[in-house]
C-alpha cells in the first residue's frame, strides 16, 4: 500500500484504520511519512501484546482507543492538529472526545516490555505528528536525545537479527520458461490433490450419491457406492 510522498493535498484515506495516526482519522490532506511512525509504533506493540493494540471500527472508536492508550490529546496538541487542516477536528471536540484521561502506556505494556520500549513506543505514538520520532531517530541515526534513546532499545536482549540470518524463499515469476513450469507444477499438484480426495472418499463407508433427472432429485434414489 505504499505510494510517492508530497506535499500536494493527499487522501486521508490509507493505512488499515487499526494503524491509521490520529491526524489521518480527523481528515487532514497535509500529513507527512510521520504517518508511517505511528504505525510501526503499533506494529511494534502487536509483536509484544500477539493482538493488535487498537482494534477500532470506526474512526470515532478507533480514536477512543488511541485517548485510552496515550491519554486525551494536550491543548498544543489540539491546537497544532487545528493547524494541519483537520475537518473532524471541531466535530470530536464537541460530540465525542473523552477528557482528562491520563497516558496509559506504560500499564498496557507492563509486564510484556522493558521501559527502554515503552520510551520507544512513547516516542512514535504522539498526537502531534511533528514531535514523533523520525525514521532516522527511531533508527538511532542521528545526533538528538531521541536518537541516543533509540540506540539504546536497540541494544537490548534480544539483539535483532543479521540480514543473512534471515529466512529466504523462492523467488516466483509470471513469464517466461519458469511461468510455465510454475503453471505445470500446480496442475500435478491440483491433479494429485483431485485423486486423493476421490479416493478417501470412496473408502468411506456409508458414503451416498445422489441422482438427479430431468426434473431434478428423484425422491429415495440415493444409491449407496461401491
Amino acid at each position: 500500500m505504499s505510494r510517492p510522498y508530497s506535499r500536494r493535498p493527499l487522501t486521508p484515506g490509507v493505512v488499515t484504520i487499526w494503524y491509521r495516526s490520529p491526524e489521518l482519522l480527523l481528515g487532514t490532506r497535509h500529513y507527512t511519512p510521520s504517518v508511517d511512525l505511528w504505525s510501526a509504533g503499533l506494529i511494534i506493540g502487536e509483536l509484544l501484546l500477539n493482538e493488535p493494540v487498537l482494534p477500532g471500527e470506526t474512526p470515532i472508536q478507533q480514536l477512543a482507543l488511541i485517548v485510552k492508550l496515550i491519554g486525551t490529546p494536550a491543548r498544543d496538541d489540539i491546537t497544532a492538529l487545528a493547524d494541519m487542516g483537520c475537518p473532524e477536528l471541531v466535530r470530536w471536540q464537541r460530540e465525542a472526545m473523552p477528557s482528562g484521561r491520563a497516558d496509559n502506556l506504560e500499564r498496557r505494556f507492563r509486564g510484556v516490555s522493558s521501559e527502554g520500549t515503552v520510551r520507544f513506543l512513547a516516542g512514535l505514538l504522539r498526537w502531534y505528528p511533528r514531535e514523533r520520532w523520525t525514521a532516522s531517530e527511531a533508527l538511532g541515526k542521528s545526533r538528538s536525545r531521541a536518537a541516543a534513546n533509540a540506540v539504546d532499545w536497540w541494544r537490548e536482549s534480544p539483539r535483532a537479527a543479521d540480514k543473512e540470518l534471515l529466512p529466504t524463499f523462492p523467488e516466483v515469476r509470471n513469464h517466461g520458461e519458469s511461468s510455465e513450469r510454475n503453471v505445470e507444477v500446480l496442475d500435478r499438484s491440483r491433479e494429485a490433490k483431485k485423486h486423493s480426495v476421490d479416493e478417501v472418499s470412496a473408502k468411506e463407508p456409508g458414503g451416498y450419491k445422489f441422482i438427479f433427472g430431468d426434473e431434478g432429485v428423484e425422491k429415495g434414489s440415493k444409491r449407496r457406492r461401491r
